[in-house]
């Protein structure tokens, strides 16, 4: 599990008063050189993760930063199948 995955999986987003320090964080990562890319064990990457967990936030924040919407994970999943 890389670091921006595992900030999508362990900090939800259902509280109004984390909206802007979870984009915050997710912007770091991502400035710091977080491979949006990187995958999972299942093969997920980070935009994968978050439409599976229905992580608005970090959907936006990957998806403003260029993540990739046509790959597919270790079952030949897109990121719309998973949600």
């Amino acid at each position: 599990m890389t670091l921006l995955i595992a900030f999508i999986t362990h900090l939800p987003d259902t509280a109004d008063d984390k909206n802007k320090t979870l984009q915050a964080i997710f912007e770091t990562l991502i400035r710091g050189r977080a491979r949006l890319e990187m995958r999972n064990r299942e093969g997920e990457t980070a935009l994968m993760v978050a439409a599976r967990l229905g992580r608005k936030i970090a959907l936006v924040v990957l998806l403003e930063h260029g993540a990739r919407v046509e790959v597919t994970d270790g079952r030949g999943r897109g990121v719309l199948e998973v949600v």
